[in-house]
This record gives C-alpha cells, sequence and structure tokens, in this order.
C-alpha cells in the first residue's frame, strides 16, 4: 500500500481539531474586539458593598446611602441620565428623550446620541431597586439592564412596565446559553417588582424547568400559584392558565368592558403575570401531537393581553420553533448565542442588523449578564447587576410568607366556577397523599423517591414532615435524599439541614 494513502488520511483527520480550534480563537477575539471600545473588564463587585438594606429587619431611621451614590434611571426606548442638580428624591417619573436609533433612521449625527453597555453596573438589588424608586412611582415597572453614554457619562437604568404607559411590555421572550445570566436577569426584573407591588396589585405564577431556582419564589405573598417545578404540575398549571383567563374574560363582559384597565375596581383582579424559565417545560406539558405547544402559546398570548395577565418566556433558543407566537412578544432579550444565524429567530434581527444599531449580537456577549434588548425600534446592549445566590435568597425571604395556594386546588376552584366540561363541577378536589408505610419508602428505587418527594413538597410539607415519613430510613441519609431530589437550595428553605 502507497505510503502516502496512509499518511493523507491520517494528517486531515488530524488537522480538525486544529481547523475547529483556529475557528473558536477567531470567533473570541471577534466578540474581544467588539467590547475593545467600552472600556476594560470590569472586575467581580465585592459582595459586602451592596446588599439591599430593606431585606433585613433595619432600623426605620436608618440613612440611605448618599446621593452622590445614586444611580440614575432611563425609561424604556429613552434612556436618559438624570441631571445632577435635581436631588433623586424628587424625580417621580421618567424624563423624556429622543428614541434610540431606529432601524430605518440613519445613524445618529453625534456620539452622544449612543448608548451602549455599562460593563461594570452597581451590584446589587438595591441599586435597582432604587434607580426604579427614583425614576418612577409605577408599580408595576421592573429594571432590565444598565447602559452608559457613548461618549461617557452617568450610568442609565432600562426599565419597562407591565401596565398601560408608554414604557408597556405585554410580553417578554428572553434567550441565551445556560451559564450566561438568564436566571438572574429574572430575578434582576422579578425582585423589584415585587418590593414595590402589593399582592393586591400583582400575582406571579412561576414555571420553572431549572427547579432550584423557581423554588426560591415558594411561599411568596405574591404568588397566584406556588411555583410549578414537575411535568404533572406544569400540565395542570397550563390548563389554571387557560381557566383564568376564561374567567377574566367573562368579567369583562359582565361589566361591559374591553380592558382590564377599564373594570371596576372592586372587581378588578390582580395583575398576574406568568414567569416561564424554560419553554420546554411547557412544551413537555402537552399531552398531544407535535406543535400544538406553539399554537396554544400563540392562542393565549393573543387572547390574555387584555385580561391583565402578562407573560415572561425564557429559553436557551427558538430556532426550529413556529414563528407566529413569538410576534406577540413585543420586548426580546438576546443573551449569548454561539454562531451568528441564531440572531435573527431569537429577535427577529439578523447579526448585521444588530450591529448596524449599535448593539452587539448575540455571538458577541461573551461575558455573563449581557443582553441586547430588541423592542420595537430600539436596539441596546446592556448589562444585569451582580446578585448572589445569598442575597436571592434573602431578598424572597423578606418579602414575607404568603398563603400557599396549590395548583390542585386553583384548577378544581376555577372549574366550578366555569363549569368546564372536561372537569365536572361535582368533582372533588384530590386528596392528599396517605402516609406512606415506612419500609415502602425504603424499598423505593432512588428515582421514585425523588419524586415521591417532589410530590410531598408540591403539598407543602416541610423538611422535618417529609423526614418523618421517610423512617425508617436514617435522618443524616433522608436529608441527603431530599437535597438530591430537590437541589440544596430548595432544601435548607424546608428546613432541611446539612448532614455532617
Amino acid at each position: 500500500m502507497d505510503v502516502l494513502s496512509i499518511l493523507v488520511p491520517i494528517a486531515v483527520i488530524l488537522s480538525i481539531p486544529t481547523y475547529l480550534w483556529l475557528k473558536e480563537r477567531g470567533r473570541r477575539k471577534h466578540a474581544e474586539a467588539a467590547l475593545a471600545c467600552l472600556g476594560p473588564r470590569p472586575q467581580a463587585p465585592a459582595k459586602a458593598s451592596t446588599f439591599v438594606p430593606w431585606l433585613e429587619d433595619a432600623d426605620d431611621d436608618a440613612e440611605p446611602p448618599p446621593a452622590a451614590a445614586q444611580p440614575a434611571a432611563a425609561q424604556l426606548a429613552h434612556p436618559v441620565e438624570l441631571p445632577p442638580q435635581v436631588p433623586v428624591a424628587q424625580i417621580t417619573r421618567p424624563l423624556l428623550a429622543e428614541p434610540l436609533q431606529d432601524l430605518a433612521t440613519p445613524a445618529p449625527a453625534t456620539p452622544q446620541d449612543a448608548w451602549v453597555v455599562d460593563r461594570s453596573p452597581p451590584a446589587g438589588i438595591y441599586a435597582v431597586r432604587q434607580a426604579l424608586d427614583a425614576a418612577t412611582d409605577d408599580p408595576y415597572a421592573f429594571g432590565v439592564m444598565w447602559v452608559k453614554p457613548k461618549a461617557g457619562g452617568d450610568r442609565a437604568l432600562v426599565y419597562a412596565s407591565l401596565a398601560d404607559g408608554p414604557t408597556k411590555v405585554n410580553f417578554l421572550l428572553g434567550t441565551g446559553e445556560p451559564e450566561h445570566g438568564k436566571n438572574v436577569l429574572i430575578d434582576h426584573m422579578l425582585i423589584p417588582l415585587l418590593q414595590r407591588a402589593t399582592p393586591n396589585q400583582l400575582r406571579v405564577c412561576v414555571f420553572d424547568g431549572t427547579r432550584a431556582d423557581g423554588a426560591l419564589t415558594r411561599g411568596l405573598p405574591h404568588n397566584w400559584i406556588e411555583p410549578l417545578l414537575i411535568e404533572a404540575d406544569v400540565a395542570l398549571g397550563m390548563r389554571a392558565w387557560r381557566l383564568e383567563r376564561r374567567r377574566r374574560e367573562a368579567l369583562l363582559d359582565q361589566y361591559g368592558v374591553t380592558k382590564w384597565e377599564r373594570l371596576p375596581d372592586h372587581a378588578r383582579p390582580p395583575m398576574l403575570l406568568f414567569v416561564v424559565n424554560e419553554l420546554t417545560v411547557l412544551a413537555k406539558g402537552m399531552t398531544a401531537k407535535a406543535g400544538r405547544f406553539e399554537d396554544w402559546i400563540d392562542v393565549e398570548l393573543k387572547a390574555m393581553r387584555k385580561c391583565g395577565m402578562r407573560a415572561w418566556l425564557f429559553t436557551q433558543n427558538v430556532s426550529g420553533m413556529q414563528t407566529n407566537w413569538r410576534d406577540n412578544c413585543s420586548m426580546k432579550l438576546a443573551g449569548y448565542q454561539p454562531v451568528d444565524r441564531l440572531a435573527e429567530p431569537n429577535t427577529g434581527l439578523n447579526a448585521a442588523e444588530i450591529r448596524k444599531a449599535g448593539a452587539l449580537a448575540p455571538n458577541e456577549l461573551i461575558e455573563r449578564g449581557m443582553f441586547t434588548l430588541i423592542e420595537k425600534g430600539s436596539v441596546i446592549t446592556g448589562r444585569t447587576s451582580y446578585l448572589d445566590d445569598d442575597e436571592r435568597v434573602a431578598a424572597f425571604r423578606a418579602l414575607g410568607p404568603g398563603s400557599p395556594r396549590y395548583v390542585t386546588t386553583v384548577v378544581h376552584e376555577l372549574t366550578q366556577q366555569l363549569g368546564e366540561d372536561d372537569a365536572p363541577s361535582s368533582a372533588a378536589p384530590p386528596a392528599p397523599a396517605p402516609m406512606m408505610p415506612a419500609q415502602n419508602f425504603a424499598d423505593m428505587p432512588l428515582d421514585d423517591q425523588f419524586s415521591v418527594i417532589r410530590g410531598w413538597s408540591n403539598q407543602g410539607l416541610t423538611g422535618n414532615e417529609m423526614l418523618e415519613r421517610m423512617k425508617p430510613i436514617q435522618r443524616q441519609r433522608g436529608q441527603a435524599i431530599i437535597r438530591d431530589a430537590l437541589g440544596r437550595q430548595k432544601a435548607l428553605l424546608l428546613g432541611v439541614e446539612e448532614a455532617a
């Protein structure tokens, strides 16, 4: 056999890893070059310097941070810095400016018109809450990300609102690769929103495929339903979603109005926000043929906007999904994606159009917490504040305990009110799971034990109640099983101590 016929295939095979390495290196250099004009890479913020002061039992007389340290705020699609001569405490509404550059208009005449990502934003929930308080008294406002003028100057918080007005966003679509900040982005928007709105003004319903992050919202006074973390509950949660939308439509018809805002005060239910962390959770909740999920979400989004119902939908990417339902999402937040071609399905714009507007394409967002926002004619890249796990846990706990309502109860109540054919009104609510004989649990395969524990969790059992049901399994082993089934953070919230 000719030596060349052996060496050539070997050389080709060996060259493939080198080609892939060079390609990845070139992509990283391109992304780093796009960030180079925005200043040096920021250092990780100090953890203790920005903890939310009102998350603890602080004195009412506690002094706020000095005014000079207070960040500016900006209106969605109109980000402007607050004038330094105006005390922040006197700002009760956003200042208006010309809209950000529209894709159909020429480039800004001056560099002052351009806003770029703030690569070293203030850390912690306190900074976001402070900027929102300075900018607006709208209880439905939520902070999205930080930007700064390209020519230099004070940073600004880009924010939006669930309520009617110039900053209204009914539905939001967030995308991005794992480990690039989607979970932090959700809490960055959600925690200050819940701090500023009362449960009578706003209720939330969390669907979370990551489970551990969604478990942090368990027991909140704002919860419409306790977080839905497993497939069986997700399917019921989707049914409750549809039933509640029909109930609200009946209210509009009863009072002869066309939108939630026009209902009389005594009859108007709270605004209801659905937070879906990973759309595939909803897709798995569908029991029929493939493709029904897109049809279901399209129908719901189109119908619920006038019913005082909003949705934040997050997923890794929507490439390959139908496009009809995406058009309902007026705001799109795109995180990191590995290649150019994923820009358009996730944002509605291709990478070249995003760059032309002065923002970074998704494959250039190589630093965690950076997102490009597309909303009407606005295209802008910003960054979220840094939030650590301890602060997120403390912030949710500080909202206070609520009265848990579980999805089975809510579905039963709604089906009775509406007389749904697929759930007769005479049907009784499901009975609680009976106390399981101890030897049954101990003899189960580990996967079955995990399923039972998740069911107990959704029924509201505490960690000690679960451990009691798991006997004769030793307490230390039981604690480990609960942590493996629910995740460490949720286990701690349930009072499960660390095993020695």
